[in-house]
């Protein structure tokens, strides 16, 4: 799974801990402060002539920090926005990885219990 991958290099790249700041595909409610990456439909893969498999994939994620403080929100954002525009052609979990950010964190909203939503998209190259 995608964002598991990019959740687990994040982890990393940014000195968070899995399951406790940063999540794959689901945020718990009960997480005030936290980065969750998630899988969504991202262009078809490319083949190669007679090749069954695809050489390449382009998987996307989005990113999502979530923090009762707009700023702070935007911050965590911010941060995975730069690393992950680094990301180039590195290995990650047998798979090599680009990816290029769609566009700057935005803000998405704030719940019920004040916390705001900070986003963004990014576009993912997959080799292997």
């Amino acid at each position: 799974m995608t964002a598991a991958d990019i959740a687990d290099w994040l982890a990393t790249e940014l000195a968070r801990t899995l399951g406790v700041d940063l999540f794959d595909t689901a945020l718990p409610d009960d997480v005030d402060e936290a980065l969750v990456v998630r899988d969504y439909a991202g262009a078809p893969p490319a083949f190669e002539h007679n090749q069954q498999a695809p050489v390449l994939n382009y998987p996307r994620v989005q990113i999502e920090a979530r923090n009762p403080s707009v700023a702070n929100a935007y911050i965590d954002a911010e941060s995975a926005y730069a690393t992950l525009n680094t990301l180039r052609n590195v290995d990650i979990n047998g798979k090599r990885y680009s990816a290029q950010a769609l566009q700057y964190p935005f803000w998405l909203r704030q719940d019920g219990q004040n916390r705001h939503y900070v986003v963004f998209n990014v576009a993912l190259t997959v080799a292997g």
